[in-house]
């Protein structure tokens, strides 16, 4: 429960960290051409925003029924106003945010015209948080970490500046000091700084840039990728989501190629959150590693199916998966 923003119960919390954003959407209709340049007009029907990237995360673990909470920097400024007032309304706790004047809020703009993108528009400040701030934030993620003592951290990277070399390193020493599992959605600047975590879990875009082989959706060529992954990060599980192909899942004993579900795609927006976010619910559960995939395939396909950045509901996820595999919640 939350009372004022924070958490008044403190069983099996779960810190997500990384950066945060608001999601806007302008909705509407393109019926013709602007007069004035070759551009269409879109005749707007409905506005609305919601928390992205980290927030998302967060929000979609809050929706599995896990106590969570959000640490990330912010602006000073209205996109931060509008996240805030969101996780009051959900429920969320955002005792772990806190405010810079020296950055803007990360802010997302889509432009839709019958469910297709017509465009994005980006505001924000990508820079690294200065050392005062780095401080300043790992300070207070530790400050709650002594009351929550969470079960589980989440490293949410999005390349906007919140995870530093220095909160990388420092949360993950001290996450395999107690012993608690550390969950990876990396990005381009700092991925390989996750050495020994529990899980790593890159799309095939990401991982293709980073390694000095090219690979194809095949048993064997996936198995190598996942090996290169263990060499250099020393992790104990891999995931490399592969699109509508589905998503690869290897430990260092087994491997499974969890295939792409077959449905209509309407957004793949927030797909890699509601991935992530069911990795973690599932390590929590300590279900098996094929199910873990098989969890996490379906968690990215239920949120394909649906158009714009949505999150995962327990029961709903639950009624979804049941209809592909077997009993989710036994």
């Amino acid at each position: 429960m939350i009372v004022n923003g924070n958490l008044t119960e403190v069983n099996q919390v779960v810190f997500v960290v990384g950066d945060v954003m608001l999601d806007k959407y302008i909705l509407g209709v393109v019926n013709r051409i602007s007069p004035e340049a070759p551009v269409p007009v879109l005749d707007v029907s409905k506005k609305s925003e919601r928390p992205g990237g980290a927030a998302n995360v967060a929000l979609n673990l809050f929706g599995l029924q896990l106590h969570t909470i959000l640490f990330s920097v912010i602006g000073n400024d209205a996109p931060a106003v509008s996240l805030l007032n969101y996780f009051e309304k959900e429920g969320l706790s955002s005792e772990g945010i806190l405010k810079s004047s020296s950055r803007r809020t990360s802010k997302k703009i889509r432009v839709m015209s019958n469910g297709q993108h017509l465009l994005r528009i980006d505001e924000e400040d990508a820079h690294s948080l200065s050392s005062e701030e780095e401080k300043n934030f790992l300070a207070h993620i530790l400050s709650l970490w002594s009351i929550y003592k969470p079960i589980g951290i989440v490293l949410q990277d999005y390349n906007k500046g919140v995870l530093t070399p220095f909160i990388i390193k420092s949360l993950i020493s001290m996450a395999q000091e107690m012993a608690i599992p550390v969950v990876v959605d990396p990005k381009d600047v700092h991925f390989w700084d996750y050495q020994g975590v529990t899980i790593f879990k890159p799309n095939k875009k990401e991982i293709q840039k980073k390694i000095p082989f090219l690979f194809e959706n095949n048993v064997s060529d996936l198995k190598r990728v996942s090996d290169y992954i263990f060499s250099k990060l020393d992790c104990e599980i891999s995931v490399i989501t592969l699109g509508e192909d589905g998503l690869w899942i290897a430990n260092r004993s087994s491997c499974f190629w969890i295939k792409g579900i077959k449905q209509e795609i309407s957004d793949v927006s927030g797909a890699g959150d509601a991935v992530i976010s069911s990795l973690v619910w599932s390590l929590i559960k300590q279900v098996d590693l094929e199910t873990m995939g098989n969890i996490a395939n379906a968690a990215g396909a239920q949120v394909c199916a649906r158009s714009g950045v949505v999150s995962l509901e327990l029961h709903s996820f639950t009624t979804y998966y049941l209809n592909l595999y077997t009993v989710l919640n036994k």
